[in-house]
């Protein structure tokens, strides 16, 4: 009797152990199979270069279930395409502007220049002074008086800088008791003249020992 009793309950403990096996493949396939395709046979297909699942129903047709390794949609149709991305477009380049060249002023010659002048026998500051482009009181001025005029020796000569003054005008250098009116008749113009040329004030002034501009 113990024998049998072992063997039935052997019969059970191994009948037990299969339907739980067979518990455990039901829930595996079933956990494993795709969503929405129960009691359905299911294949991939290449459609439009893409691959694609398809569900299998022997009572209906067959029926487009969505791309591989992507979820069916509740319809069983595929989900839309993602939304493509715009290209960007990037700010045109702004030109750096060119500037614009200063013009450079012209500089003005310097209205007294020095000439090396070889001192000749019986000279003097007032013969040399005949000379319309110095004077005594311009030599004086840059410190040369009658020691200086040793015969045979050459000095420094401050002149009217010929650059100083227009093609048509030449230098002058203002003397002791020159006036703008007593110029203007040595060379034959009017006052108005030459104080248009130089740019003198309304009073006609001219400075002794500078360089001014009269006709030729």
């Amino acid at each position: 009797m113990s024998r049998i009793r072992v063997s039935r309950m052997a019969v059970v403990i191994l009948g037990a152990a299969v339907l739980g096996v067979g518990t455990l493949l039901a829930v595996f396939v079933l956990s494993n199979r795709p969503a929405g395709t129960s009691g359905l046979s299911a294949e991939t297909v290449t459609v439009a270069g893409e691959t694609v699942l398809v569900a299998r129903d022997p009572q209906k047709a067959v029926r487009l279930v969505g791309n591989v390794g992507e979820a069916p949609s509740e319809q069983g149709q595929p989900l839309p395409p993602a939304p493509e991305q715009q290209p960007t477009t990037l700010p045109a380049p702004t030109e750096t502007p060119v500037p614009t060249p200063i013009p450079t002023a012209t500089p003005v010659p310097e209205p007294v220049v020095f000439i090396d002048y070889t001192v000749q026998p019986n000279d003097s500051l007032y013969g040399i002074a005949l000379r319309p482009d110095t004077s005594i009181a311009l030599m004086a001025h840059y410190g040369i008086d009658q020691e200086d005029l040793v015969p045979g020796e050459v000095i420094k000569l401050p002149v009217g800088n010929p650059a100083y003054c227009p093609e048509n005008l030449q230098p002058y250098a203002v003397g002791e008791g020159d006036t703008a009116f007593s110029i203007a008749r040595q060379f034959g113009i009017t006052a108005d003249q030459l104080r248009e040329f130089n740019g003198l004030d309304e009073d006609y002034t001219v400075y002794v020992a500078t360089i001014i501009c009269v006709p030729r």
